[in-house]
């Protein structure tokens, strides 16, 4: 079991005071839990990705990735990467003209 610890319900909740715990809005609510539920429980390391990404957490705003996710379902996060590659494919081009300008 590398990658994972195993948290008491106040180290959790000491984790989230500290913000260390991640909350998401679209989170389902779930049953009230009480300690003997927490025996079992566990946090462990992100799952990797497949082979040349890095799994990151960004804050967006709710109502772009609601739009995103209504637009494209199935590869909504493929159509965040898209634009990011676009917009550093256009601030490249953009880079490049102004050195260019610059030489003469």
């Amino acid at each position: 079991m590398s990658g994972i610890r195993r948290y008491s319900l106040g180290e959790i909740e000491e984790m989230r005071r500290r913000g260390e715990v991640r909350v998401f809005a679209d989170a389902r609510e779930g049953p009230d839990f009480d300690e003997d539920d927490w025996e079992e429980a566990f946090a462990g390391e992100a799952d990797a990705g497949p082979p040349g990404t890095d799994a990151v957490t960004v804050s967006l705003d709710r109502e772009v990735v609601e739009a995103i996710q209504r637009e494209r379902p199935e590869d909504w996060q493929r159509c965040i990467e898209q634009v990011l590659r676009e917009h550093l494919a256009r601030s490249r081009g953009a880079a490049e003209t102004s050195r260019h300008s610059r030489r003469r």
